[in-house]
């Protein structure tokens, strides 16, 4: 489940959320070089193309990068970002559909696009 949120469906017990299948690199950072502050941190955050994270209240720093192919596309087959239906009674998908479409492969390039993003009810 992808962190940016979920939407509930009451009448039909649903949890709507967005998924992301994307592997990721992910390292613990002794506190001392995790800071934005560490020269040395600063020069892996340019060539390692990742994100650092602080992890308040820990002794480490956390760096994280998704895995990509020597094409630059996820390392996983396609869909990579989904839409699903979670039955709360049952505990099962109950729908699931790929989001986007990734139009750097070309016109029929891959359904399911990375999805950080997060669904939205409209209406009452």
């Amino acid at each position: 489940m992808n962190w940016s949120g979920y939407a509930f469906d009451p009448g039909r017990e649903l949890l709507i959320v967005n998924t992301n299948n994307l592997p990721f690199e992910v390292r613990l950072v002794p506190r001392a070089n995790s800071g934005a502050q560490s020269q040395d941190v600063s020069q892996e955050r340019i060539s390692e193309h990742g994100e650092y994270a602080p992890q308040t209240g820990s002794p480490y720093g956390m760096f994280r990068r998704p895995l990509f192919s020597p094409g630059n596309l996820p390392c996983v087959p396609p869909p990579w970002g989904t839409l699903a239906a979670v039955d709360l009674i049952h505990g099962t998908i109950r729908w699931q559909v790929p989001l986007g479409t990734f139009n750097l492969a070309g016109p029929n390039g891959p359904l399911g696009t990375i999805s950080l993003g997060g669904p939205h009810r409209n209406g009452g």
